[in-house]
């Protein structure tokens, strides 16, 4: 679905010719497929975890994620990381941790 709604939005703002030659493009169709597979594989591990622990364990423990993937960025692509990406990642702490307090706290 994500594609789909990606593509129309490619398309609206005259980026598909950018879109068909990543489509024709067998180097990055090869790093699309292993990346589809990193991810299926990561979702067969999230269902089986919050089958043994509770959902908002196992979200505390998957939100640094992105901050994983900002290190290895700047390490190992040499990519920088601007000002609004580290704004969101406070942003999305703060919320989950701010989730996980309450919800506690009501359990009590």
């Amino acid at each position: 679905m994500s594609s789909i709604v990606l593509f129309v939005i490619a398309t609206v703002r005259k980026e598909s010719i950018q879109v068909i030659n990543g489509l024709t493009n067998t180097e990055f169709q090869f790093y699309a497929l292993l990346m589809g597979l990193v991810y299926y594989l990561e979702l067969i591990n999230w269902f089986n975890a919050i089958k043994h622990v509770d959902v908002s364990v196992a979200s505390s423990i998957t939100t640094p994620t992105p901050v994983v993937t900002m290190i290895f960025a700047i390490l190992i692509l040499n990519e920088s990381v601007e000002v609004f990406q580290i704004t969101a990642m406070i942003v999305v702490f703060i919320s989950l941790y701010g989730l996980l307090y309450f919800g506690r706290r009501n359990n009590k």
